[in-house]
Formats: C-alpha cells, sequence, structure tokens
C-alpha cells in the first residue's frame, strides 16, 4: 500500500510539473518512477520505467544536471538487466560510469559499477565484469554502503548460470549477516530466497527447503528444490511463473523459468515439450546477445539432440558453445557443461548403429567426460555430476565396457541418493544398469579372475602411472584405486609395481588402460 501510494503521489507531482513547465523537475520525477517500477518485484513493469527513464533523460541530455543524468543512466542499465537488452545496457551503463567515475561521486559509483559489471559479463567480458563486481562490494561493505546487497546480488548469474554456486552463496551468507540487512526486511526475503537457489544447485536440498519460510514469495525457490524430487509439481509451477515475469516485463526472470522448464521436460523424456521450450529460450538472444545466457541453453539443446538421435543439431549447438567460449575467460562450471555435451555429440555422432561404439569414439568421449567431471565436482555441481557419470556409463555400455559402465552408473546413483534427489532421477539411470546387464555379451575372461577395471587399473600401472594420475584418469579416488591395486596383486600372485608390470607385459595388458 505504501509503494502504491508513493508512485500515485509521484504521478501528481510529475503532472503538477509539466503543467508549470519545470522539465527538469519532471524529469527528476520520471526518474524516481521508472526507478520504482524497475526495482520492486510484484509492482515491476519494465516497459513503464523505460518509458520514465527515457522521458527523463530527453529533458536532461543538453542541460547542467550531470548528477541527475547519472541516475537516469544507471537507471536505464539496471532496466535493461532485467529486460536482457545487453547493448542498451552496455551504452548507458557506460555512460553512466563515466559520470560516477568524476571526483565526488564515489557513492554514486558504487551503485552502477555492478550494473556495468553484469552487462559486461553477459557481453562474454567474464574477467572485466567480475572484476569490477568485486570492486563495487569490496568498496560498499568496507564504507557498510547500502549498495553492497545490490553488488552482492548482481553475482546472481556467476551463481545460476555460470556455474560456482558456491561462490553466490559466500555473498549472500555474508550480505545475511551484515547489519545493514537488519532493517531491511525484504531484502533479507531476497537474500534467503537467492541463498537457496545457489543451495539447490549445491545439491543442499534440505537447507535450500529451510529457508522457504522466511524467503521472498515472489521468487519459484519451491519449484527449483521441488526440480530435482517432482518434476510435473515443478514443470507446473515453473510455467506459472515463466508467465508471472512475461507480464512484468522481466525477461531475465523469464527466461531463467523457460530454461528450467526446459531442463525438467529433458530429464523427464518429455522431447518434444523440453524442445520447444529451450528453442524458445535461445531466441531470447536473437536481437540482444547474452553470452553466459545462450551457452547454458544451447547445452541442454546439444543433450536433448544427442539423446534423441539428431547427432547433426547436437554437434552444432556444440560447436556455437565453443565458438562462444574460447575467448580465454574463465568459464567456471558452465566450461564443464560445455565438456559434457561435447562427450554426449562424441558418442551420438558415431557411425554405425546407436548400440555400438568402437574404441576410437569411445576414447574421445571418454577425454570429454573426464574433463566435465573433474570440473563440475570442482565447482560442486552434483546434478550435471551425475548426468555426466551417467551419460559416461552410456557410452561405456555401448562400447560393450560392462564393469566400467556399471561403475559410473553406480557413481550416479550414488550421487543422486546422497543429495536426495527424487525417485525418477534414480530410476532413470537404474533402467540403464538393467540394459547394460542383460544386453553384456559374453567374453573371453580376463586372466586370474582380473576384473575389467582392474585390468585398466594395471595397464596404467604397468604405463608408469602413479596412484593418483591413475583415479585421475579413471575418475576414482585414491582409496579405491589402492584397493584395486591389492586384489591385482592378490589375483596374479605379484608383489609390488615392478612385478605387476611384468606380468602385465607378459599378457599383454599394458595398453589396457587409457
Amino acid at each position: 500500500a505504501d509503494w502504491h501510494n508513493g508512485m500515485e503521489y509521484l504521478e501528481q507531482g510529475l503532472t503538477a510539473f509539466q503543467e508549470l513547465d519545470q522539465p527538469e523537475e519532471a524529469a527528476r520525477v520520471h526518474s524516481k518512477l521508472g526507478r520504482g517500477l524497475s526495482m520492486f518485484g510484484q509492482s515491476m513493469d519494465i516497459e513503464r520505467s523505460l518509458e520514465h527513464y527515457r522521458a527523463a533523460e530527453a529533458a536532461l541530455s543538453g542541460g547542467s544536471e550531470k548528477a541527475v543524468l547519472g541516475y537516469v543512466y544507471a537507471g536505464l542499465a539496471t532496466a535493461a538487466m532485467f529486460s536482457v537488452r545487453t547493448g542498451d545496457g552496455l551504452l548507458a551503463s557506460r555512460r553512466a560510469m563515466e559520470i560516477a567515475e568524476q571526483p565526488g561521486h564515489e557513492g554514486f559509483w558504487m551503485t552502477v559499477a555492478p550494473a556495468n559489471g553484469w552487462h559486461l559479463l553477459a557481453n562474454g567480458q567474464l574477467g572485466d565484469g567480475l572484476s569490477l563486481m568485486d570492486r563495487a562490494y569490496d568498496t560498499a561493505a568496507r564504507l557498510n554502503h547500502p549498495t553492497a546487497f545490490f553488488a552482492a546480488w548482481s553475482r546472481d548469474p556467476v551463481g545460476l548460470v555460470l556455474g560456482d554456486p558456491a561462490d553466490f552463496e559466500r555473498y549472500m551468507r555474508r550480505e545475511l549477516a551484515s547489519p545493514r540487512l537488519a532493517h531491511a526486511p525484504r531484502q533479507q526475503q531476497v537474500a534467503r530466497a537467492e541463498l537457496g537457489s545457489s543451495l539447490v544447485a549445491l545439491g543442499r536440498l534440505a537447507e535450500a527447503r529451510s529457508l522457504l519460510p522466511d524467503s521472498n514469495p515472489d521468487w519459484p525457490l519451491d519449484a527449483l528444490i521441488e526440480s530435482k524430487e517432482n518434476w510435473d509439481l515443478a514443470a507446473a509451477r515453473f510455467a506459472d511463473e515463466e508467465e508471472k515475469f512475461r507480464t512484468r516485463g522481466d525477461r531475465w526472470n523469464q527466461w531463467r523459468c523457460c530454461w528450467w522448464r526446459g531442463q525438467v521436460y529433458r530429464v523427464s523424456s518429455r522431447s518434444e515439450d523440453a524442445r520447444e521450450l529451450l528453442t524458445r529460450a535461445v531466441a531470447f538472444f536473437a536481437s540482444a546477445p547474452h553470452v553466459p545466457l545462450e551457452v547454458a541453453v544451447r547445452v541442454d539443446l546439444a543433450l536433448l539432440c544427442a539423446e534423441t538421435g539428431h547427432a547433426e543439431a547436437a554437434a552444432e549447438h556444440v560447436a556455437r558453445c565453443r565458438q562462444l567460449i574460447e575467448n580465454g575467460e574463465d568459464w567456471r562450471g558452465l566450461a564443464g557443461r560445455v565438456a559434457l555435451a561435447q562427450g554426449a555429440v562424441a558418442a551420438a555422432s558415431a557411425p554405425g548403429p546407436r548400440s555400438s561404439l568402437d574404441a576410437a569414439v569411445l576414447g574421445e568421449a571418454e577425454a570429454h567426460f573426464q574433463r566435465a567431471v573433474r570440473i563440475l565436482r570442482n565447482y560442486t555441481l552434483p546434478w550435471d555430476e551425475a548426468e555426466a557419470l551417467h551419460l559416461w556409463g552410456q557410452a561405456l555400455s555401448r562400447a560393450r565396457r560392462r564393469s566400467a559402465a556399471l561403475e559410473k552408473f553406480d557413481a550416479a546413483i550414488d550421487l543422486y541418493r546422497c543429495h536426495g534427489a527424487g525417485d525418477r532421477f534414480i530410476d532413470r539411470v537404474e533402467a540403464e544398469k538393467k540394459r547394460a546387464l542383460r544386453t553384456a555379451p559374453r567374453r573371453e575372461p580376463h586372466p586370474n579372475g582380473l576384473t575389467e577395471r582392474e585390468v585398466e587399473v594395471l595397464g596404467l600401472l604397468a604405463a608408469g602411472a602413479s596412484s593418483k594420475e591413475i583415479g585421475e584418469q579413471l575418475v576414482l579416488s585414491v582409496r579405491t584405486v589402492e584397493r584395486h591395486i591389492a586384489n591385482i596383486y592378490l589375483k596374479t600372485g605379484t608383489h609390488g609395481r615392478a612385478q605387476a608390470t611384468a606380468y602385465a607385459l607378459s599378457h599383454g595388458l599394458v595398453n589396457a588402460g587409457r
């Protein structure tokens, strides 16, 4: 009610200044109305906000009110964040920064720097954008300035798109622990909702759920949680939220709900629904680029196309991802998702029947899967890591590497169970596991009863790899590698690496590892 009353008073003031022919005062009110319509969720109306900001810009551009004009540019940059207008946002935020970097405008600089950093990041200039965000937050936090919260919140794409949710979690926790938020209940709610979103990505569903009662009711944290437990409920919630954000002109959050719903449909095998949504999500960037968002959604399209037999289309999406990210920037966990898509596409593009995979193709796919798992594990992205292990197991199964495939399937299942995933996630992998067991061909046993995995370990050991190096190549813990080596010694009657190497050479097993 207070917000609506305030907006009504501003509208009345605007009318009065216009009737009195006081354009500069009217421009100030336009700017305040623009801010009110672009920063508050339930009352957001980005298009009306832009109309007010543009009216203010037109009135002030030729005058001496540079400081006021700076806030107009900052407002245009903020509105461009939510409307996903990267080019407009870069232009407006650069103009605001030119004013902010003049002496005496330190407070204003802390306001506009995060928006400029956001748009640099959206343009693919990750290092420059994040450096600016870091400086803005550190400066505002040191001075206990209220703009610190906006600087922290502006790192949202780092956590939920670039795939570094632990980074975003740290900033949200710092803000929630700050006295600045003690008397800012709305910001507390927003921070809890954003923190919860990070916790979902990190696989900590119970912690995320505990934040629901006190988090921002305007944000679909519940749907994010359900996307890991109840696909049907999550999809319905995301559909409602997408429409809500669309009516506000909030294309940033509209895109996210569209993307997340597409992901839900993809993993639940609703392929055509997933294709329609993910294709629509890509179309958001037809006129205004946002590089991280485009890469994120094309990864899902590549995975979908690979799963449904459209290998050529999958390869095109991966090629576009590589074109966008091979620019010397640090793409964090998103680079792991691209590697995951590369592995899936390499396996899907193999010539011949889809039920088989030759050694050369498997080697290429495994190199991508291995890199994906390493990156995804480093950034604590368990849902993506589990999917990588699942798809890796599929590739191994097609190559008739049953033991290794079952190991990957079991690792994926363990990850899902450890993080509280719904049964349907686990059922998908269990189905692949049963299929691998059912279709496994008969083959000559390895000497001395060695398992396929033990032969792989022995081959790498004989090639001179340390236990740590073997673990890295096969994506096993050092403890598991040492257990395999102990079993090898026991079964082959060898003692130590030298004897085991001689055994491997005499039995032609040196090339069994990768």
